[in-house]
């Protein structure tokens, strides 16, 4: 291998927690839509996004698997 370029999803999941403290406060109501369960990425982002928002007052009552299908993200927001 000459080159290997990834992304850090951690950093990516923190940085993601951050910019929505910032537009909806830290005291806001959120639920977290993951990509697609069980992977990698998605546990990553997972962890990068609870750093973040760690300390804060931020309400965090669900978390759920959305696939990245915008159609599945948005059945399982109504249902949440």
């Amino acid at each position: 291998v000459v080159s290997h370029i990834a992304s850090d999803n951690v950093i990516g999941g923190e940085m993601a927690g951050h910019y929505i403290m910032e537009k909806v406060g830290e005291k806001a109501k959120v639920i977290q839509l993951e990509g697609i369960a069980g992977t990698s990425a998605a546990r990553e982002r997972g962890e990068g996004f609870m750093n973040a928002v760690k300390g804060s007052d931020m309400d965090l009552p669900a978390s759920q698997p959305a696939d990245l299908d915008r159609t599945k993200g948005l059945t399982d927001k109504e249902n949440l």
